[in-house]
């Protein structure tokens, strides 16, 4: 790649059809976009939404003890999950470096973590 940055969508409801459709209805020609990055993480992202899942609280409880940051619960831990699984692909081997935008709220994470008792 022959750019200083690049943009990774990750879907974290519906799958990637669904962020397809999403991203098509702000700008028809999203695809040609150069800086877009797709990664091949189906598996992951597609999810039902809330849905108690362990990888996810574990890789919460991962975010939340090395940053210090209060992450949402529901999303960051999927799309965390899918950047630790493409790492290699997304930062060209260590050459460039990541920036998260934390976009959800925190709000329900209690009630979130009463779910999984």
């Amino acid at each position: 790649r022959n750019r200083n940055y690049s943009i990774v969508p990750i879907p974290c409801v519906g799958g990637y059809s669904v962020l397809w459709k999403q991203m098509q209805k702000l700008e028809p020609n999203f695809m040609l976009n150069p800086l877009l990055y797709w990664l091949d993480q189906s598996d992951i992202c597609k999810h039902p939404f809330a849905k108690c899942d362990k990888r996810d609280l574990s890789m919460w409880k991962e975010l939340t003890d090395s940053t210090g940051v209060e992450f949402d619960l529901i999303y960051a831990p999927r799309t965390w999950r899918a950047i630790a699984a493409s790492i290699d692909k997304i930062t060209d081997y260590g050459k460039l470096k990541l920036i998260y935008i934390h976009t959800g709220g925190v709000e329900g994470n209690s009630s979130q973590l009463e779910r999984y008792g």
